[in-house]
């Protein structure tokens, strides 16, 4: 099987001598252990290198590789069948293309970082999918669902997933999300207000950094690994930590809200006991979810959000496990697309709350239900 495997590969190939270091391999040539081809800025180098490997260096270091290192005395080959095949000293095939009747008619190292095998005609066979991508966002700015940043070196990839998510992947897969796949987002926003926002078509808020106000103008994609939002000063207002070594810091949860008016807010809900359930109501004789929440809230003097999900997403977040008397419980049909939010309720403290359920159903106290609640809750402050 090994003799036909190797027999289908060969096919004529001449040496390549006289192409070193010309941006370009064509059909019938060999690229031979210590030769290069270079892109036509100087910058890109496929190097054939005397360890086996091939190898497509941008400035900043390995962008591609076969990885086939151990091997010395290997060649590439563009055959004239249109298969590009990389062969031991023995003729063994190590890595090949699998382009064998495509039409290949040369190899190009291009200026933009890609690797590409071509036909005759310009036709793309085969390609690194190494070109360069922008590295950085300046405000205002959004990357779209299908797009992504690229950092220089080209070993770290931030991309707008059409799935919703917005994702970091490194050489060895991904190292940071959003956790938004199937929330709907389209774009990421990086904003001229400080914030960075991940929105939906109809431009709701799937995900959101939380750094409005905070001078963010640039958000860029380290070499390092890491995701940093930089003021114009240079100094960071926001990262993922994902240099090598990097952790995200404990987060000090916030202060509890004020006894005095949770206790108000709570004194209020309890008061509405018992009153029938009115989508849009917002008392004083009945009440919707979001609208008992609101006016709860309001008799403590403290402002929030009409609907449910603006409230969920204008409030300060805190774990579930860290809830306090007062804060705003939220159920949503997928509990990592804070967009899917379609009920809240007052938590009142152990394990019980008080809500406008639906209609025919009065404002009640219950128990928390598990099932569907958001991981945090919304925290309402003076």
């Amino acid at each position: 099987m090994v003799l036909i495997m190797v027999t289908g590969l060969v096919s004529g190939a001449t040496d390549a001598r006289a192409a070193a270091g010309d941006f370009r391999l064509n059909a019938g040539e060999e690229l031979v252990a210590g030769q290069s081809l270079v892109s036509l800025d100087g910058l890109q180098t496929l190097s054939m290198q005397t360890d086996g490997n091939l190898v497509l260096y941008g400035d900043a270091g390995s962008r591609w590789q076969t990885a086939t290192n151990g091997r010395g005395g290997a060649r590439l080959a563009l055959q004239t069948d249109g298969n590009l095949v990389l062969y031991d000293a023995n003729n063994y095939p190590l890595w090949y293309t699998n382009t064998r009747g495509s039409g290949a008619d040369h190899l190009d190292v291009q200026s933009d970082g890609n690797l590409v095998l071509y036909t005759a005609a310009s036709g793309v066979v085969w390609q690194t999918n190494t070109r360069y991508q922008p590295a950085s966002l300046n405000a205002p700015a959004d990357l779209r669902a299908g797009e992504v940043l690229m950092s220089p070196s080209g070993q770290y990839t931030l991309a707008m997933q059409t799935d919703g998510n917005l994702v970091l992947y490194g050489p060895s897969g991904w190292t940071w999300q959003t956790n938004t796949r199937g929330s709907g987002a389209v774009r990421l926003a990086v904003q001229t207000d400080g914030n960075m926002v991940l929105y939906t078509a109809s431009d709701y808020p799937a995900w959101i950094a939380g750094t409005r106000g905070s001078g963010l103008n640039q958000l860029k994609l380290q070499d390092d690994g890491n995701l940093v939002g930089y003021r114009p000063d240079g100094s960071w207002a926001w990262q993922t930590y994902t240099y090598p070594g990097g952790s995200a810091p404990t987060p000090t949860p916030p202060p509890p809200p004020a006894a005095s008016k949770a206790e108000i807010a709570i004194a209020y809900a309890r008061q509405q006991i018992g009153k029938p359930y009115l989508w849009g109501g917002v008392g004083p004789n009945a009440f919707d979810c979001s609208g008992l929440t609101q006016q709860s809230w309001a008799a403590a003097g403290v402002r929030i959000a009409r609907v449910s999900r603006d409230q969920y997403n204008t409030l300060r977040h805190v774990p579930y496990a860290q809830a306090a008397p007062g804060d705003i419980l939220a159920y949503a049909t997928n509990t990592s697309a804070p967009s899917t939010i379609y009920h809240v309720a007052l938590y009142i403290g152990n394990g019980q709350m008080i809500e406008a359920p639906s209609e025919g159903k009065p404002v009640r106290l219950t128990s928390v239900r598990a099932t569907r609640l958001m991981p945090y809750v919304g925290r309402p402050t003076a």
